[in-house]
């Protein structure tokens, strides 16, 4: 299981998400628990190791597999518990993993709630407020009353630093606005940043090059 979830951490780091879907099967609540739970142990490495609480982990496994063992009211009640009173950055995985959850179940305004609330808590870690900020753009870009009701760009442009965490997808993001409003300074601008980033997946890289090309005909 450790080197399962090390090649996937590592996969996480790289923005190979498609990578991660293609080896384990196209199951959303599989894919997603495997990405923050990989997460997690990524993050649990660093600064939060001695943060972390034992009895939240240990809660909100629990409350995963009650979710995946059909016991699904109890697992969101589960879930809501750790939201409310668990230390971050396990509130911030059982924000992630509820989200999941409504976006399976039709819910997705709820879903885009808790995306939004998780984007915009300063005291959440990064690397999961970020998670939350590029989850949310991409149910809502494309569609130009949500994405201005969440103000999505501003929030995308917090967190499209050189140092910030999942940046290839933020700038992917910000990219996919410039276009949609015909802004090809800014669309150009983040697509060559993806382009040109050393730590961005391969399939980004090349997605970006190839739209980059439709700009120099």
């Amino acid at each position: 299981m450790t080197d399962i979830l090390d090649e996937i951490s590592e996969e996480i780091r790289k923005e190979n998400f498609s990578g991660l879907v293609k080896k384990y099967g196209k199951s959303l609540g599989l894919i997603v628990f495997l990405i923050l739970l990989a997460v997690a142990v990524y993050v649990a490495q660093g600064n939060y190791r001695r943060s972390l609480k034992e009895k939240a982990v240990s809660e909100y496994l629990n409350a995963v597999n009650l979710l995946g063992n059909n016991s699904t009211n109890q697992g969101i009640v589960a879930l809501s518990d750790i939201i409310a009173r668990a230390p971050h950055p396990v509130k911030d995985m059982a924000a992630l993993r509820a989200a999941a959850y409504q976006l399976e179940h039709g819910k997705r305004p709820e879903a885009l709630d808790i995306y939004s609330k998780l984007s915009t808590d300063s005291a959440a870690d990064g690397t999961f407020r970020n998670l939350a900020t590029i989850l949310l753009a991409k149910n809502i870009v494309g569609n130009q009353a949500e994405e201005k009701k969440y103000d999505i760009k501003n929030r995308l442009e917090a967190a499209s630093n050189p140092e910030a965490p999942f940046r290839a997808s933020v700038y992917e993001m910000l990219a996919l606005i410039g276009i949609e409003n015909n802004d090809s300074e800014n669309a150009r601008k983040y697509l060559l940043l993806i382009s040109t980033n050393p730590a961005a997946a391969e399939w980004s890289k090349k997605r970006a090059e190839a739209l980059l090309a439709g700009y120099e005909k």
